[in-house]
């Protein structure tokens, strides 16, 4: 138990390196190339895990300050339950990271090339997923701020509740892009070229679907606002029940375009 000043693990080759209840100051894990590195509850400072090619690195629970994770090669990374500040993790090549609970402040995953990378419940800040070439990017409930998954070359990418705030797909070549239940702000997905796209219930604002060259692309309810279907060139394009504002499908070369319910607005054609 600390309760103040610097813990500091220089060079782990293996076994495991345990930092357990730290209510101050800084803990720094520095490079562990296998085994176990923990650290258990933080309530402020500074938590650091430097460079880990293996093993598991655990961040338990950390109430405030900053939390880092820096190069992780292999293996699973794991931040708990941060209620303020920043967790970032750095470049992951392999394996599975995971920040739990986020009430505050930024959570950053930087590039990730494989594995599961999941953002459990964001209520305020902002989320990003940087570059993700395989695998799963999840972001779970964010309640408000900004959530941003960059480019996806493969596998799923979905952005669960987002009650405020701007939710963006940058650039999906394959797999699921899934944005649903948005009740306000900006949703918009770049670049598909397959796969599906699809956007739940939007309440206001707008929602855009870009270059889509194949695949199928869906708006739900839409009760407000606009939204835009830009170049279509062949699957299925629909929007259903839209009960207000301005519906557009720009240019279609295939497949097939619906538009369902309408009670007010126009559709320029």
């Amino acid at each position: 138990m600390r309760v103040g000043g610097t813990s500091v693990t220089g060079m782990g080759l293996g076994g495991t390196s345990v930092t357990g209840m730290r209510v101050g100051g800084t803990s720094v894990t520095g490079m562990g190339l296998g085994g176990t590195s923990v650290t258990g509850m933080g309530l402020g400072g500074t938590s650091v895990t430097g460079m880990g090619l293996g093993g598991t690195s655990v961040t338990g629970m950390g109430l405030g300050g900053t939390s880092v994770t820096g190069m992780g090669l292999g293996g699973t990374s794991v931040t708990g339950m941060g209620l303020g500040g920043t967790s970032v993790t750095g470049m992951r090549v392999g394996g599975t990271s995971v920040t739990g609970m986020g009430l505050g402040g930024t959570s950053v995953t930087g590039m990730g090339l494989g594995g599961t990378s999941v953002t459990g419940m964001r209520v305020g800040g902002t989320s990003v997923t940087g570059m993700g070439l395989g695998g799963t990017s999840v972001t779970g409930m964010g309640l408000g701020g900004t959530s941003v998954t960059g480019m996806g070359l493969g596998g799923t990418s979905v952005t669960g509740m987002r009650v405020g705030g701007t939710s963006v797909t940058g650039m999906r070549v394959g797999g699921t892009s899934v944005t649903w239940m948005r009740v306000g702000g900006t949703s918009v997905t770049g670049m598909g070229l397959g796969g599906t796209s699809v956007t739940g219930m939007r309440v206001g604002r707008t929602s855009v679907t870009g270059m889509r060259v194949g695949g199928t692309s869906v708006t739900g309810m839409r009760l407000g606002g606009t939204s835009v279907t830009g170049m279509r060139v062949g699957g299925t394009s629909v929007t259903w029940m839209r009960v207000g504002g301005t519906s557009v499908t720009g240019m279609r070369l295939g497949g097939t375009s619906v538009t369902g319910m309408r009670q007010t607005g126009k559709t320029p054609r």
